[in-house]
């Protein structure tokens, strides 16, 4: 796996994981892994009986699924497939500007 420059920070309200200052995963504190993906994605994963929408404040979420501890196995994957997603999106500072130590 390509080095994605991930970090841990809070958002949501809740901790969570960053690519480039963008989130893709959290843990919510009733201890769902909620990650982000493609809209197309999450509805397949939903159709097919992985995860639930992702509510916020009343309103669903589209890129956003959680995972209950029902789909524990799947966390890992669709965590690094959110990180892969969300890194594809967004394009670090380095990529945009240049190094940053460059003169």
């Amino acid at each position: 796996m390509s080095d994605h420059r991930r970090t841990l920070a809070r958002g949501f309200g809740t901790q969570t994981l960053t690519v480039h200052g963008h989130a893709y995963a959290m843990k919510t504190p009733s201890g769902h892994l909620v990650v982000k993906l493609s809209t197309t994605r999450v509805s397949g994963l939903l159709r097919g009986g992985i995860g639930r929408p992702f509510i916020l404040r009343g309103r669903r979420i589209p890129q956003w699924l959680a995972l209950t501890h029902l789909h524990h196995h799947a966390w890992a994957n669709l965590a690094a497939e959110a990180q892969a997603y969300v890194a594809d999106q967004v394009r670090s500072p380095a990529d945009r500007y240049g190094p940053l130590d460059a003169d």
